[in-house]
């Protein structure tokens, strides 16, 4: 019941925000053509699919990020949202930001980053996406096993106490087979997942 509670108020939450962890059909429909990509390749012409699916997750971890620094939440929703943002993310992932600083750019692991955010005393921090494009379209990168593209973003911050400022990031992320369990079968999808986010130099 606490779960759902929960998936109840990030479904409201996103609504309020008006800024799109959108319609739970469409993000469900990219979620089955991540679990149907079983073969050794991605046809590409279903690329672009995974594409969207990138522009997606960019906006949900920007969504997550005013969830997390909010202290008007209770801090086991803030929580929750916090693991669900990592969840975004492939392991060894990097954010280059100034969102917790204000003035200082610095290169955080994404724990560290998040961590930062649920504990900031900037709180609440809201954001305004605009201008999400396509920097570099999928392509497989033998040395990764992995498709990998890369997204830009412009950002608007505002936290506590009135200070503002905008940033233009570039967000790169990666599809790769990952093990996902099916029932009682395990087995390797492409998966798509959020790599390193920096300031756009």
């Amino acid at each position: 019941m606490r779960y759902i509670i929960i998936g109840l108020l990030f479904w409201a939450t996103n609504f309020a925000f008006g800024q799109s962890i959108s319609e739970p059909l469409r993000n469900n429909q990219y979620n089955k053509l991540e679990q149907e990509f079983q073969s050794a390749r991605i046809d590409a012409a279903r690329l672009p699919a995974f594409e969207k699916r990138a522009e997606q997750k960019l906006k949900d971890m920007f969504n997550y990020i005013e969830i997390i620094s909010n202290k008007a939440y209770e801090e086991d929703l803030r929580k929750e949202a916090m693991k669900a943002c990592l969840d975004l993310f492939a392991k060894g992932s990097s954010i280059k930001s100034e969102i917790l600083s204000g003035n200082k750019v610095k290169t955080y692991d994404c724990n560290a980053f998040f961590n930062g955010v649920l504990k900031t005393e900037f709180a609440a921090i809201q954001i305004t996406l605009s201008n999400i494009k396509s920097l570099d379209a999928l392509v497989y990168d033998e040395s990764k096993s992995a498709y990998t593209g890369r997204l830009s973003v412009h950002v608007a911050v505002v936290r506590k106490g009135g200070q503002s400022f905008v940033s233009d990031y570039i967000v790169d992320y990666q599809v790769s087979k990952q093990a996902k369990k099916f029932g009682s079968s395990t087995e390797q999808v492409w998966t798509l997942l959020l790599s390193d986010c920096y300031l756009r130099p």
